[in-house]
């Protein structure tokens, strides 16, 4: 509604009305900027006559609102033996996901804040470097939960999209089940997976979370720790 009129007989209670005119905006984000508002008003004399009084022009200033940030983090990441990647190893074993503005926010459960069940992501995207092999390597999604969730995921070599408009706990549920297996990992020194995800139809991005794999021989003794980067 852009125009809202008002017709009555009494002064009174015509003020009490004009003065409960509101501007709602139900966008999550509005869009910032000035709402210009113009009054017209006409009285009506005893005989009939209209007498336009003078207009008056105001404004409702929108302003810019706190954009949500879209954190990605993870513990860190285990060099695996060969043997380990034939049979398959999950990327984000342990990715957490915060979207919000406060760092003293409240915790629900399993040491996540509440803002996994309050907040929704759009998608989540898995850049692969190099592209994966297809001859020798996979990407596998946890097709149970996806069905559960709802949410739709597109697999390539490039690297995995999971998509659908769902609470941030279940993105990470999917996400920590991804799974990477190599036939032949002698042939790479490492893999990276670029993790991103979204909000509102792409309008918020997160940071981008890379994740680096290793594999090493039995020979090398124990196995080394790498850590996970949050750029």
């Amino acid at each position: 509604m852009t125009e809202l009129s008002i017709e009555g007989d009494n002064k009174t209670n015509l003020i009490v009305l004009v003065r409960k005119i509101g501007y709602t905006n139900s966008r999550q984000f509005p869009t910032p900027g000035r709402r210009n508002l113009h009054l017209s008003t006409t009285v009506t004399c005893e005989r009939g006559r209209p007498v336009k009084v003078p207009s008056v022009e105001s404004y409702v200033m929108v302003l810019q609102p706190q954009q949500p940030t879209i954190d990605i983090n993870g513990t860190g990441n285990i060099a695996r033996e060969y043997e380990d990647f034939r049979l398959g190893v999950r990327v984000f074993t342990d990715v957490h996901i915060i979207v919000g503005h406060s760092k003293n926010e409240k915790m629900w459960k399993h040491g996540e804040s509440l803002s996994v069940i309050e907040k929704q992501l759009d998608s989540c995207t898995v850049s692969v470097y190099p592209p994966l092999n297809p001859d020798h390597e996979t990407l596998t999604l946890p097709e149970n939960m996806l069905t559960q969730f709802g949410i739709m995921a597109k697999v390539n070599k490039d690297g995995v999209v999971v998509s659908g408009a769902d609470m941030i706990y279940n993105y990470e549920q999917v996400l920590r089940q991804i799974q990477y297996t190599n036939r032949k990992p002698a042939y790479y020194l490492n893999r990276v997976f670029k993790l991103t995800c979204s909000e509102l139809n792409g309008r918020f991005m997160s940071n981008e979370y890379i994740q680096t794999m290793v594999p090493v021989t039995r020979n090398r003794g124990r196995r080394g720790i790498w850590e996970g980067k949050s750029l």
